[in-house]
């Protein structure tokens, strides 16, 4: 087997094809057992597999820049920095004792520390690492903090050439000047924005907190930062100090999923990475550190190393089981833009199959999916097999909807989809809209009324159910259930949702109809919701939400999906939150059984100014709350309770809640409804709304 063959069977064949042949960037990769003694063999061999690093450091200075993510304070799981989100020591040290052996004539070690312009050697030691041994593993070895000037006091002002986005250079520590070669020592881990951190995002560390950090000085830099860079680069909140060069476009996109990658771009092809090396032989899935929601320690026992980074981490990305080619919404990159073109100055090597890669075993890994796409009208055939290349998901033909439905009733979908994967999600709805199939994504199915007939084409469901927390705002995917979201954010002091706790559904679902209960909503804690909008991944303000009183803009716009809210919350005690909310459920559980078959409340309470005379007249005032006046209190007076049509039933106790006697059909439930309705607008004037969604 040639290395090319091997690289196409560890990618699954997923990225050949008819593609132009383009030179190949040569990538090796080695498995290592551990953090030991044979580390500076493996690296010698590694260096060996990529011809030698000689004719690259001989004589010349060197500049590594290595990946501290976050304060030395944060642990994950008590163990040590190096073994989960940090580069390890011992990697660092092996690296440096080759470079000295190639004959570097100095080997210059930098990273901008988190929120300090301290000396890296004390950072260092702060996280536990042997800085004598690294400063002796070679000859002329130096350290430098480069989050402000540094020791040579002064900025350097690196180009990022034509194709720029955000900036057009970039004021830097002079050590990314003043050097021969500039490596890039990473950890092979995930990144919460940007999906992979490797060797290319590792390079956003490099801009120094000084200039870049969200307590820059205004006009000239804070040569003592305390803080990180999240305003100024991630989310474009403030400018950098105005010493350096400002943002090309202010009106530009301020999402981080937009601007982050683009930034990593600019760096990199302001300060060209000359060899690439990645640690994974301990590390961490699911982030980039201990701050970061669902994070798991891992073993994948291997080091990359690559003379071009996008090469490198292309075939980073295939070891780690994902399609380095993959476009934003499909994993790892769920919620920002992947390589944006032009990457650095050599884009086709970020095609893994044209990497030149060592045949080292790697046992275990996963393929990237195909990243399959529609190439335009598809036959039903070829549309289900399209559908089932996609990645983490499953779908049925001719699938009941009636068991995914609380109601219990309703006939069949031409297809059903679910989907943990935002990616998948959004190419399974491009792929059925290319090939003019009809579609409706649902949540729970809690509050959704399926026709007899079903659903001619496809119904998908979106299980994605991450909850994150960053101080008080928590961002939640659309799949979780809402009481999961409850009591995640009870569990954590943070108040606001209590008064949801148990309205069953998901968390789409809830944003959708504006879901709410004893005075409150969704909609007070809702700062935006994520969407695909049929053309683009967007987040939407509350603003443009459009909620109102079980209404949104997204009943409005049927082409929209939802597929995260973030939630602006606010402090409170979780005790006391846990009680209110278990209050809640028990009040709710004896006006909605858990087994009952319903959707809850059929029709919207009635706004009181919007009544007729008649029917104020008779309405009792004790019972308006927040401006409504019941829809079960004018159903009461219409004799609703009890009635029944087929096997649909209006409840005994609660003349708003209609359910499922057993063998209800949907026809049942619509002639009930009518009727209900009939009723109350001959005798009262009013024309009650449904609050339940129909389908088919």
């Amino acid at each position: 087997m040639t290395r090319r063959d091997w690289l196409a069977a560890l990618t699954g064949g997923a990225l050949l094809g008819n593609q132009r042949e383009a030179p190949t960037a040569p990538v090796a990769i080695a498995r290592a057992n551990g953090y030991d003694a044979t580390l500076e063999d493996l690296i010698a061999r590694l260096f060996d597999q990529l011809g030698g690093i000689g004719r690259l450091v001989k004589g010349k200075t060197v500049t590594i820049k290595l990946n501290l993510t976050g304060s030395p304070a944060l642990r994950f799981e008590g163990r040590p920095l190096g073994a989960t989100h940090y580069v390890h020591p011992r990697v660092v040290g092996a690296v440096v004792h080759a470079m000295g052996r190639a004959g570097a004539k100095r080997i210059r070690l930098v990273e901008s520390c988190w929120a300090t312009g301290g000396p890296l050697e004390e950072y260092l030691l702060d996280s536990g690492w042997p800085v004598r041994a690294l400063a002796t593993a070679a000859p002329g070895v130096e350290f430098e903090n480069t989050n402000n000037a540094g020791k040579a006091r002064r900025y350097a002002r690196l180009k990022v050439g034509p194709g720029a986005w955000v900036y057009p250079a970039y004021d830097l520590n002079a050590a990314y000047e003043e050097t021969d070669v500039f490596v890039s020592l990473a950890k092979l881990k995930n990144h919460e924005t940007c999906g992979v951190t490797l060797s290319l995002k590792n390079c956003f560390g490099i801009t120094p907190a000084s200039i870049y950090g969200d307590d820059a000085g205004r006009d000239e830099p804070n040569e003592n930062p305390t803080k990180g860079r999240a305003d100024v680069l991630h989310f474009g909140k403030r400018p950098p100090s105005r010493s350096a060069p400002q943002e090309l476009d202010p009106a530009s996109s301020r999402d981080p999923g937009y601007r982050v990658p683009r930034i990593t771009a600019e760096l990199v092809s302001a300060r060209p990475v000359h060899l690439a090396v990645i640690d994974g032989i301990q590390t961490v899935t699911g982030g980039e550190g201990p701050w970061i929601r669902g994070l798991k320690f891992v073993e994948p026992r291997v080091l990359i190393a690559g003379l071009n980074p996008v090469s490198t981490d292309a075939v980073a990305m295939a070891v780690m089981g994902y399609d380095p080619q993959a476009g934003r919404g499909v994993a790892p990159f769920r919620h920002c833009d992947n390589r944006p073109k032009p990457w650095v100055r050599d884009p086709p090597t970020s095609h893994a199959s044209r990497c030149e890669a060592s045949p080292s075993s790697r046992r275990g890994s996963r393929s990237p999916s195909s990243g399959a796409r529609s190439p335009g009208m598809l036959a039903p055939e070829e549309l289900v097999q399209h559908l089932r290349a996609l990645p983490e998901l499953a779908l049925e033909r001719n699938a009941p909807l009636a068991p995914r439905i609380r109601f219990g009733i309703g006939g069949r979908a031409d297809l059903y989809i679910e989907t943990a994967c935002e990616g998948s999600l959004i190419q399974a709805l491009e792929i059925l809209s290319r090939a003019g199939i009809r579609w409706a994504v649902i949540g729970g199915g809690t509050n959704l009324v399926v026709a007899d007939d079903g659903f001619r084409g496809a119904v998908l469901r979106f299980r994605g159910a991450r909850l994150n927390r960053c101080g008080e705002v928590i961002e939640a995917e659309a799949g979780a259930e809402l009481q999961a979201l409850v009591d995640f954010a009870n569990g954590h002091g943070l108040a606001g949702l209590e008064t949801l706790a148990g309205i069953p559904g998901t968390v789409g679902g809830a944003v959708y109809g504006n879901a709410g209960a004893y005075g409150h909503s969704i909609a007070e804690r809702v700062h935006c919701v994520r969407i695909w909008d049929g053309s683009r991944l967007r987040w939407l303000p509350t603003a443009e939400c459009a909620f109102d009183y079980r209404e949104s803009i997204f009943k409005r716009r049927p082409g929209w999906v939802i597929l995260a809210v973030q939630l602006r919350m606010t402090a409170g005690e979780a005790e006391a939150l846990v009680r209110r909310s278990a209050e809640l459920i028990a009040l709710r559980a004896r006006k909605y059984p858990a087994d009952m078959q319903c959707a809850g409340s059929i029709f919207k309470n009635v706004f009181y100014d919007k009544l007729p005379e008649r029917a104020r007249r008779e309405l009792p005032p004790e019972i308006v709350r927040e401006g409504k006046a019941p829809a079960a209190w004018f159903l009461e007076q219409v004799g609703a309770k009890g009635m029944r049509r087929g096997g649909v039933q209006v409840a005994v106790h609660h003349a708003n809640l209609i359910y499922n006697a057993g063998g209800g059909t949907a026809r049942d439930l619509l002639e009930l409804i009518a009727e209900l309705k009939r009723r109350v607008r001959e005798r009262f004037d009013i024309e009650l709304e449904e609050e339940v969604r129909f389908l088919g």
